[in-house]
């Protein structure tokens, strides 16, 4: 059973990775990229550590509970790349990877058994990562999440912004998730 004050250190700390840093009672890490980021998770309890930072990182990560969210590049998972071997001394990988590994499924229906079929670049190198934190840690959890919604990021929203799309598509089914019930699956999974 996971003890909510280890430490928990989130990779890409994005939308759904700062609503899990919201509900964990013990200290929480996140890499960022640049000043602006910093910035912004100084309004958070997420300590910021500049991903270029390999030393803090490794310190950081042994023993701490591990959520990576950063989307790979087409050199691999920058993650697994700051981190290397020191990854592997993680409490636990939690991976957030995407539906899209599916690929069109024709109108079918996929289930966390369905064979992967990625069908886009993009879709192809989170299939890539997913293996490869695998690989450092064959019991890390891979999270395929679909479309997330929540304050902000709303069809509601979309529409006050006039960017909203009318997709009409017959028996067209979408798969979204809201914020706060990933970040709260996250925290019981973890």
């Amino acid at each position: 059973m996971t003890d909510a004050l280890e430490p928990l250190l989130l990779i890409g700390p994005g939308y759904s990775a700062r609503a899990l840093a919201k509900l964990w009672a013990g200290p929480v890490y996140g890499t960022v990229r640049s000043e602006k980021s910093i910035e912004m998770l100084r309004q958070t309890n997420i300590s910021a550590i500049p991903i270029d930072d390999a030393e803090t990182l490794a310190n950081v990560v042994a023993g701490a509970h591990l959520v990576i969210s950063a989307p790979p590049g087409p050199e691999g998972c920058p993650a697994l790349q700051t981190l290397g071997s020191a990854a592997a001394s993680a409490a636990s990988i939690s991976y957030l990877s995407t539906t899209g590994v599916y690929g069109d499924l024709d109108g079918g229906w996929a289930m966390e058994w369905s064979a992967p079929n990625p069908q886009s670049e993009r879709a192809q190198r989170r299939l890539d990562a997913e293996r490869s934190w695998q690989a450092v840690n064959p019991e890390t959890r891979v999270v395929r999440l679909p479309g997330i919604y929540g304050p902000g990021r709303s069809a509601f929203d979309r529409l006050r912004e006039g960017s909203a799309r009318r997709i009409v598509k017959p028996g067209q089914v979408f798969s979204r998730v809201h914020v706060d019930d990933i970040a709260s699956g996250l925290q019981a999974w973890i």
